[in-house]
């Protein structure tokens, strides 16, 4: 999301500042934007930012999650500059030592929900709502080939980082299941992180490492169109922006939810909803897998679902907007 703001929002001068590093780190540079390093959620790291704040001078402050949400915060009272942060997450998944933390952290100058769930889940009455987009991707594609994929193979597909928050070692141990009835099947996992290690024995444990295909540090997008259906089966989703981006390719996405309702898909119409169990999510799966015509129509149905309501266009347009009102009444004062 943030690649997206900072590619399309030219008019802006643009600096990232960023705790944990990743695969987006070159594509910024890419950009000739600035990136720097911060030590991490700390003493250090605070003084980090606030010595990069007084360098840089920011008219604005755009924070992302709850650690950056936090830091910046803070920071951005101590200095003095308006903070605009976004929340991507239901307040339960930080726990009660992030709630506690927060109520201790100066109140930004504007919150951000991703969608009204989430705003109302953390309470904020007057936060806005810009839902996440993304733009149909015009590259070149991958092919099943390029992987080591045969055009019999039926392609589960995920997307985001390794870490046990997306439990993926939730969707491997149904992957599991799937496998022991069809030969064909295959899982595509693309991401890094801290649990790649584990994720890997556990594949060889279950005699899957030939039918687990591991993807590090690539862009996702030329790989949407090979995905058969996407799966998340995280504990706790906003709107995942890997998701939009499986629906705009018509893919058909199961996401893992422990409610009934979902800010983006409709169950049966535009995706379909699974309760955090193993067999439960193998089912819904063996069932996408075994009705083709199933599996065209949510496919269908979710395309238009993203090109409708879940663009790019509209999500930058707003964010434009925002940082414009932001910048120009600081200027003001």
């Amino acid at each position: 999301m943030l690649y997206e703001l900072v590619h399309n929002l030219s008019n802006y001068e643009h600096s990232i500042i960023y705790i944990h590093n990743g695969s987006y780190k070159d594509r910024f540079e890419k950009l000739h934007i600035p990136v720097y390093h911060i030590a991490g959620f700390g003493p250090r790291g605070f003084i980090e930012l606030i010595r990069l704040f007084r360098t840089i001078k920011p008219d604005c402050i755009h924070s992302s999650l709850w650690g950056a949400n936090w830091l910046g915060r803070v920071a951005a009272w101590w200095c003095a500059i308006p903070c605009v942060a976004v929340l991507h997450n239901n307040s339960s998944i930080n726990g009660s030592l992030r709630q506690t933390l927060d109520l201790f952290a100066p109140a930004a100058h504007i919150m951000v929900a991703v969608s009204p769930e989430v705003k109302n889940s953390f309470g904020h009455a007057h936060a806005r709502v810009i839902q996440n987009g993304v733009h149909p991707y015009r590259g070149s594609l991958k092919s099943r080939y390029d992987i080591g994929l045969e055009d019999n193979h039926f392609i589960i597909g995920s997307v985001g980082r390794f870490h046990p928050d997306k439990q993926y070692d939730l969707l491997i141990n149904s992957f599991a299941l799937i496998a022991k009835k069809y030969d064909h099947a295959r899982l595509v996992l693309f991401g890094a992180g801290e649990q790649e290690k584990y994720l890997r024995t556990l594949a060889h444990s279950l005699q899957l490492e030939n039918k687990i295909l591991f993807i590090i540090g690539e862009p996702a997008a030329p790989y949407y169109g090979l995905f058969d259906c996407f799966v998340l089966t995280s504990k706790n989703e906003g709107i995942s922006m890997a998701m939009l981006e499986a629906m705009s390719n018509g893919v058909v996405p199961i996401m893992a939810h422990a409610e009934q309702t979902h800010p983006v898909i409709q169950h049966g119409h535009n995706g379909l909803l699974v309760s955090h169990h193993a067999q439960s999510i193998a089912d819904i799966i063996m069932q996408v897998m075994t009705n083709s015509d199933l599996r065209i129509d949510i496919g269908d149905a979710a395309e238009k679902t993203v090109q409708n309501h879940f663009s790019a266009e509209q999500m930058i347009c707003a964010y434009d907007q925002l940082f414009n009102h932001v910048v120009t009444h600081r200027r003001i004062e």
